[in-house]
Formats: C-alpha cells, structure tokens, sequence
C-alpha cells in the first residue's frame, strides 16, 4: 500500500495505482506520450550540463528512432 497526502486526506492504494498516477501526472507536466515513458529505463533522468537547478530526461521515440530529451525543472521542497 502506497500512502501520501492529498487535498481531501491521505492516497492508499496499490504500488501499480500510486505509479500510474505518477506517471500520468509527468505525461501531463512534460507533454511526454505516454508510450516513451513506459519505455523510459532507470537512469533516463540525468543532472543538466550548465544549469544545476534543472535535469535532463531521456526518452526514446520507436517511430522517428531517436532519442528526444525533456528539460525539467527541480523544485525543491518547503523546509
């Protein structure tokens, strides 16, 4: 069981549940299909070159055969 806090209390669900919407909530934020992200592998997330406060995500896209990368933007949370 998967729990974490929300606006109306606290999610539980499954692992699978609490991924998905993970999943769809980055999809939403990158504008990523959703099939590059399913495919994404572990590391697919790596620091940014010049700008320490972003990450570079790398997706693969199987119909043009190429890599495309997604500048994100790190937020830190309120300490």
């Amino acid at each position: 069981m998967t729990s974490w806090p929300s606006t109306k209390g606290a999610f539980e669900d499954t692992d699978s549940a609490a991924m998905l919407v993970y999943l769809l909530a980055v999809a939403i934020r990158t504008g990523a299909n959703t099939t590059p992200l399913l495919e994404a592998s572990r590391d697919c997330l790596r620091d940014h070159a010049f700008m320490p406060s972003m990450k570079l995500m790398e997706l693969f896209k199987r119909r043009g055969s190429g890599s495309k990368f997604l500048q994100l933007r790190l937020h830190q949370s309120a300490r």
